[in-house]
C-alpha cells in the first residue's frame, strides 16, 4: 500500500468529499421531474403573478412583447436568459408561461398573443396608458367589449394588431392585470 504524503492526502481527502457529496446529491434527485420543474416548485406562489412595480410591467411587456423576437426557440433563449423559466413542460391550448423568482411580472406567448401579467399595483394603468400612447402613436382606441368581459381597455394598430389590457379578480382580495399584444391573422411569433 502506498502512503500519500501531506500535500497528496489531503488533495485524495478533497477528492473524496466531492464525489461523496456527489453521490449524496444524485441520490436525492427526482426521476421524472425537469430542472425548470424544480426551479418552479421552489418558488413562492407570489413571485408567479408578483405584484411588480409599474417601470418593471411596462419594461417587461416592451422587451419581450412589443420589441419581441422572430421565433419562438429566440423567445425561450431571451427569456432564459433573463431567468425565466416554463412554468409548465409543454404549452396549454398554444400558450406557453414563463415566471421568474422575484417580482417582474409573468409572461405568457403563443402563435398570435404576448402579455405580461402581474398582481395590480398602484402606477400601472397610468404607465400603460402612457406607454401606449408614446410606443404606438397610430393606435386608435376601440371597444373592449367583444374580447372578453375582463378586458379593460383596447387599442388598434394600422396593422390590425390590438393592445389591450384585462383585469381579472382572482380571489376577491387579488386582482391581476396584464397588458396585452394580439395579432388575430397572422402569428407574432414564427
Amino acid at each position: 500500500m502506498t502512503h500519500l504524503s501531506g500535500h497528496n492526502a489531503k488533495g485524495a481527502r478533497a477528492a473524496l468529499v466531492g464525489l461523496t457529496s456527489a453521490a449524496v446529491l444524485a441520490g436525492c434527485s427526482v426521476d421524472g421531474i425537469s430542472p425548470d420543474q424544480a426551479e418552479v416548485n421552489n418558488m413562492w406562489e407570489v413571485y408567479k403573478v408578483p405584484k411588480s412595480a409599474p417601470a418593471a410591467f411596462v419594461g417587461t411587456f416592451d422587451r419581450f412583447c412589443t420589441n419581441g423576437v422572430s421565433s419562438r426557440s429566440d423567445l425561450d433563449r431571451s427569456l432564459r436568459a433573463a431567468h425565466y423559466v416554463p412554468l409548465q413542460a409543454k404549452p396549454r391550448q398554444g400558450v406557453r408561461v414563463y415566471v421568474v423568482d422575484d417580482r417582474r411580472p409573468a409572461v405568457a406567448v403563443s402563435d398570435t398573443m404576448c402579455l405580461v401579467q402581474a398582481k395590480s399595483r398602484t402606477g400601472q394603468t397610468d404607465l400603460v396608458r402612457r406607454y401606449v400612447a408614446d410606443v404606438f402613436p397610430d393606435a386608435r382606441p376601440t371597444d373592449a367589449s367583444p374580447l372578453g368581459r375582463d378586458v379593460e381597455q383596447a387599442w388598434v394598430l394600422p396593422d390590425n394588431r390590438i393592445v389591450a389590457t384585462q383585469r381579472t379578480d382572482t380571489t376577491g382580495v387579488w386582482s391581476r392585470y396584464a397588458l396585452i399584444l394580439f395579432h388575430p391573422d397572422t402569428p407574432l411569433i414564427h
